[in-house]
C-alpha cells in the first residue's frame, strides 16, 4: 500500500492506556536523568522503552519526544554524535506512526558503515521473530535509523519491516485542525 494514501487513513488517537504509558515512562525517565547513570540503569532504562514499544500495534502513534527517547535506547545511550545526527533528521515530524513497511519501498543503496554489525541484528531476528523498528522518513525516502536492520530483513527474504514513519508539521491533519 503506498505509503502516502495510507495517512489519509490513519487512526487519529492512541488507545489511553499506551499513550499514558508512554507519559509516565518519560517523566520517570527524565526524573532519573540528572543522575549518571549505572550500565544496569541504562539496561533497566533500554527495556522500559524497548517492553513499550513491542506492545505497541499497527497505526499507534508517539510523540517525537518519546521517539527520541526509543533512539536514544536503540544507540545505547553512548554514542551522542550519532544520536545528535538522527535527532535533527527527526525534527520536522510532528508525531511518528508505527507501520509495516514494505522493503521494496525502501532504498537499496543505503550505506552500511559497520558491517560487523549485520551478524547481532540477523540472531536478534532470530532468536525472537522481531527488531526493533526503523525510524522512516517517506517524504525523503531516508531511513534515520535501521539500516542494518534493513540489510538483515533483505537477506533473511522479508518483505517487510517495521517502522516509526514520521508526520510532518505540516501534515494534512494538523491544516484541518488550524482551520476548524
Amino acid at each position: 500500500m503506498n505509503l502516502l494514501f495510507y495517512f489519509g487513513t490513519v487512526a487519529t488517537g492512541l488507545t489511553i492506556d499506551l499513550e499514558d504509558k508512554m507519559k509516565e515512562l518519560i517523566r520517570l525517565l527524565k526524573s532519573n536523568e540528572k543522575k549518571q547513570p549505572s550500565t544496569n540503569e541504562e539496561l533497566d532504562r533500554k527495556k522500559a522503552v524497548f517492553d513499550l514499544v513491542k506492545s505497541m500495534k499497527i497505526q499507534d502513534q508517539i510523540s517525537k519526544e518519546f521517539l527520541l527517547e526509543y533512539l536514544n535506547a536503540a544507540n545505547n545511550y553512548g554514542n551522542w554524535v550519532s544520536y545528535t545526527f538522527k535527532e535533527a533528521k527527526c525534527r520536522y515530524f510532528e508525531k511518528f506512526i508505527l507501520l509495516e513497511i514494505p522493503l521494496s519501498r525502501l532504498d537499496k543503496n543505503e550505506e552500511i558503515h559497520h558491517p560487523e554489525n549485520l551478524e547481532p541484528f540477523k540472531q536478534l531476528y532470530l532468536h525472537s521473530n522481531w527488531f526493533p523498528p526503523i525510524i522512516f522518513d517517506h517524504h525523503r525516502n531516508y531511513i534515520i535509523d535501521g539500516r542494518h536492520r534493513v540489510e538483515v530483513s533483505r537477506r533473511l527474504g522479508l518483505q517487510s519491516i517495521l517502522g516509526f514513519v514520521g508526520v510532518p508539521y505540516l501534515s494534512l491533519e494538523y491544516l484541518s485542525k488550524k482551520r476548524s
